[in-house]
């Protein structure tokens, strides 16, 4: 029997399989069982070569695609800035920003922690630092246009200072000096 070979094994196997497909009397009366054999051998070596072909090609990409992801998550370098190094921050802003709502949903500033645990959706990166004791908030103060007093602060004193919320709803760092002297909400 002669068979087409066009690509390589894969070919010659579905070449066959053809063959024995349309002609399976044929097959088995003319060639013999020793066909049969040397068929299901090449049928089995295309089929294992097909196999490592797609497990490579997926293997392959993945290794692609996790590797632009690491390089995307590592990034050119350069200063680093933000809520990831500077967590207490984030949490004084997303504060800052529960502050800022309340009015639109005619609530209050709450006055203490059982007041605070129904809102705590509205605040959740401030609310896990509120509820450990990292960030200090005085309870009951808002808001307030040109206000200086400091309404929540960072609990530690870092050797660059500490971050605080204003009442006009700045968040900035102080030294411990000028902590200690700035003006407090009570």
């Amino acid at each position: 029997m002669a068979h087409a070979s066009r690509g390589g094994k894969a070919t010659e196997a579905g070449a066959l399989i053809s063959w024995a497909l349309a002609n399976p009397l044929a097959l088995l009366f003319s060639e013999g069982p020793n066909f049969l054999l040397s068929g299901l051998k090449l049928l089995k070596r295309s089929m294992h070569s097909m196999v490592f072909q797609m497990i490579f090609r997926r293997e392959f990409a993945l290794i692609c695609w996790f590797g632009c992801l690491a390089l995307t998550a590592i990034g050119c370098g350069g200063t680093k800035s933000g809520p990831v190094e500077q967590p207490l921050r984030g949490a004084l802003e997303d504060f800052h920003q529960f502050l800022k709502n309340l009015p639109t949903d005619n609530l209050q500033p709450p006055k203490d922690v059982a007041a605070f645990m129904p809102l705590e959706p509205m605040a959740p990166v401030a609310a896990e630092y509120l509820i450990n004791g990292e960030l200090v908030y005085f309870w009951g103060s808002g808001l307030a246009d040109g206000g200086e007093r400091i309404i929540a602060h960072q609990k530690t004193m870092d050797t660059d200072g500490c971050w605080v919320l204003l009442e006009n709803g700045k968040v900035v760092k102080l030294s411990a000096e000028k902590f200690a002297s700035a003006p407090k909400a009570k």
